[in-house]
């Protein structure tokens, strides 16, 4: 065995995670205990891929899905995890696990890179479903923005030439009427910003991110675990104490239900 190349990180190493891929291999590293800034390296090529500022709280658990394209993210906060397309950065989905802040445990991706599992200090597991990016709904709503404006700005004309027509007068309703809603969206997100500990950092990203589809809450959550995806939607736990459990997701009800433990550690002994 010899080193095939060395990283120079600049800093003091916080987190680290490898992707799995078969093409592609990554190694995501932090290396900064007050930012939560992300570098992506290419392994392949021996080279930095890129940065991603990925949360202002230090970053406490990242995760690759078994293709090597999405970078799940959380941070010392525990209230928002991100996934972000790799190699590009861009972030795909938000993901809400709560409102107070906590510790994440674990995350995982699914074998189909559609369901993310975690756990938490809170004993809680969590199941989010990844649908559609906010990408793809960022470009379908700026299409329907952009028919809404079209038919608006045609209204708006039509009132506009009815109103000369009349008085010779040009209508000012839109001057008026335009910011009755920007004032009260303001509004709504300085109060937001101003509660803390509850909402995230972004009050925009708070009231759109995806929150869980399922989740389970038990004491053997609590203690320190890993969380991880078996095939026909099967969820496995490894605690730290050497118990593991398994559990099954239907999706079809959206529940989870606890299928069948045991402690390996006992097992290790029995065979001793």
């Amino acid at each position: 065995m010899h080193k095939l190349f060395s990283i120079d990180i600049n800093g003091s190493l916080v987190r680290i995670a490898l992707s799995p891929g078969l093409s592609k291999y990554y190694l995501a590293y932090t290396a900064n205990i007050l930012k939560g800034e992300v570098t992506v390296y290419d392994l392949t090529t021996c080279t930095k891929q890129l940065t991603i500022n990925a949360h202002k709280k230090p970053i406490i658990q990242m995760k690759f899905n078994s293709k090597s394209n999405f970078l799940a993210t959380a941070s010392s906060e525990g209230k928002t995890i991100r996934v972000f397309s790799i190699p590009s950065g861009k972030r795909l989905y938000s993901l809400r696990r709560g409102m107070y802040v906590t510790e994440i445990y674990s995350l995982s991706f699914d074998p189909t890179s559609t369901l993310i599992g975690l756990t938490s200090v809170r004993g809680t597991l969590h199941i989010f479903k990844l649908g559609a990016s906010e990408t793809v709904q960022s470009e379908s709503r700026e299409k329907q923005d952009s028919g809404s404006d079209s038919e608006d700005k045609m209204l708006n004309n039509d009132k506009r030439d009815n109103k000369h027509h009349l008085d010779g007068e040009e209508s000012d309703e839109e001057e008026k009427g335009s910011g009755g809603f920007c004032g009260g969206w303001c509004g709504l997100k300085f109060l937001f910003s101003k509660i803390g500990g509850i909402v995230a950092d972004d009050p925009v990203e708070a009231l759109t991110a995806k929150t869980s589809l399922a989740k389970f809450t038990g004491e053997n959550i609590k203690k320190p675990n890993i969380v991880g995806f078996d095939k026909d939607d099967k969820v496995i736990l490894f605690c730290k104490d050497g118990s593991y459990y398994e559990y099954k997701f239907d999706p079809a009800k959206n529940e989870i239900k606890e299928i069948q433990s045991t402690n390996l550690s006992e097992f290790k002994n029995s065979l001793d």
